[in-house]
């Protein structure tokens, strides 16, 4: 009896799936619906998706030499990433301020250091300029007029990385400014991308083959060189915020891009939105006006990030500066216009516009790109050194080794006691750590402790805040 032309399909599409039983065929899938035109169209798909999924099954990344998997990535237009410099902020301090009309200038090419005392001097440039005028705003907590400033390493790789505190001299001198410090960590220091990470990327194009799938997601996210790390939050997810036909994809990275913005003030207006967002309030915001007055965050405004709102963390979060009632009513509102110069994160829109576009965007899903935040952790305990050792040089070197691997850790990492106790019990000079722990603790931009992270949040921490007794 003849087989119908029904029949040979099933025929062979259970040939196919006795062949490699991952493909799914059962009828109202992507793969078996993209043929419904012809029998032909739809078993070219489905062995194209076993050809796909045999390929991606044979990528083990120990049977590829660097220049193998380097010319296997350009054929699907994958190309490996270079090492990076870390990037991050100075603030330069002046013990007294500029008289009227006066200004210091830290000039682009200004070199400042570490001191090097443990881990050798590491060296950073700034990229942008800074101005102490006569109208900064002291700094209480330092009583020093300061300026914040970009800066970027010298030399690549995660050594390019410190922690908070780590920059401390000025190489030369700077006219008027006596001190320099990092207020917080520079990071985004990367080494080149491994055989390994580079197959992995290649292996995340081969199932993201059919778009709007979780890896397909990611595979295009990490197109840009930038993203550090991601995390796909779908509808099903428990840190869904915005639920059915949304897609919220968790960024570790940034690109920290200046943005001047005009404002014609009325009447009332206490509050301004920024037009770029989010918001990185580690810079200084700045607000001039006509006459040449400038004032910073703290001052006669205050800066808010929106933290309550669906949107926060996002392109569409509503920060904004709200200025003081009596300063504005005074000085601000006759106005014709004034500026306000600060920082946000352009790795954001960037990939937020990448999904935007015509080419990428999903009529089904909305896709909103999220910056994440930093938790830092803090650690109290006593060690117990072998004899023969120096303690302090032991202490040292635990704090290293704990520094380190926190400041490796990525989202979805979680950060466990022990861990910690087992790192540290096998650092050299090292006999035991005493339990329990005095302080284990992580908290976060606000200062609220004893906080447990989230796939959404990534751990840093710095030699400060590990005490050793």
């Amino acid at each position: 009896m003849e087989k119908t032309a029904e029949q040979i399909r099933e025929d062979l599409k259970t040939r196919i799936a006795y062949d490699n039983p991952k493909i799914d065929l059962v009828s109202g899938n992507v793969t078996t619906d993209i043929g419904v035109d012809a029998f032909s169209d739809e078993l070219a798909a489905l062995y194209t998706e076993q050809d796909r999924i045999r390929r991606l099954y044979l990528l083990d990344a120990t049977a590829f030499s660097s220049d193998e998997a380097d010319k296997l990535g350009s054929s699907y237009g994958i190309y490996r990433l270079a090492a990076t410099r870390a990037t991050g902020v100075v603030r330069f301090g002046a013990a007294e301020r500029p008289e009227s009309g006066q200004v210091f200038t830290i000039p682009v090419g200004t070199t400042v250091t570490t001191s090097g005392e443990s881990t050798g001097i590491k060296t950073y440039v700034t990229v942008t300029p800074g101005y102490i005028t006569s109208t900064t705003t002291l700094n209480p907590s330092t009583n020093y007029y300061e300026c914040t400033v970009t800066v970027q390493a010298q030399a690549e790789g995660i050594g390019s990385n410190v922690a908070a505190g780590a920059i401390n001299q000025i190489k030369g001198s700077v006219s008027g400014v006596s001190v320099v410090y990092n207020p917080t960590a520079i990071t985004n220091g990367t080494e080149e991308e491994t055989t390994e990470e580079l197959i992995e990327r290649i292996r995340l194009r081969l199932r993201g083959t059919v778009f709007g799938t979780v890896a397909s997601y990611l595979a295009k996210v990490y197109e840009d060189p930038n993203v550090k790390d991601a995390v796909v939050v779908d509808p099903d997810n428990e840190f869904s915020v915005r639920g059915p036909g949304t897609i919220d994809i968790y960024l570790l990275g940034s690109i920290d891009a200046p943005f001047t913005q005009e404002v014609t003030p009325t009447y009332g207006a206490y509050t301004v939105y920024f037009t770029k967002s989010p918001v990185n309030i580690d810079h200084d915001v700045v607000v001039t006006l006509p006459d040449g007055r400038s004032f910073s965050n703290g001052s006669v405004f205050n800066v808010y990030l929106d933290k309550t709102s669906i949107y926060t963390s996002s392109t569409r979060s509503k920060d904004k500066l709200v200025w003081d009632k009596d300063f504005f009513d005074e000085n601000i509102r006759d106005l014709n216009k004034y500026t306000i110069d600060y920082t946000y994160n352009k790795l954001v829109n960037d990939v937020q516009e990448t999904f935007d576009s015509e080419e990428n965007r999903i009529v089904t899903a909305d896709v909103l790109i999220r910056t994440t935040h930093q938790l830092d952790a803090a650690m109290d305990f006593d060690i117990v050194t072998l004899p023969g050792y120096d303690s302090l040089s032991v202490r040292n070197s635990v704090k290293y080794a704990i520094e380190t691997f926190v400041n490796d850790f990525k989202l979805n990492q979680t950060l466990r006691q022990s861990d910690i106790i087992g790192l540290v019990e096998n650092t050299e000079g090292v006999d035991y750590v005493k339990f329990p722990m005095r302080r284990f603790s992580l908290k976060n931009a606000e200062g609220v402790e004893d906080i447990e992270s989230s796939p959404l949040e990534y751990i840093r921490i710095s030699a400060e805040d590990i005490i050793l007794g």
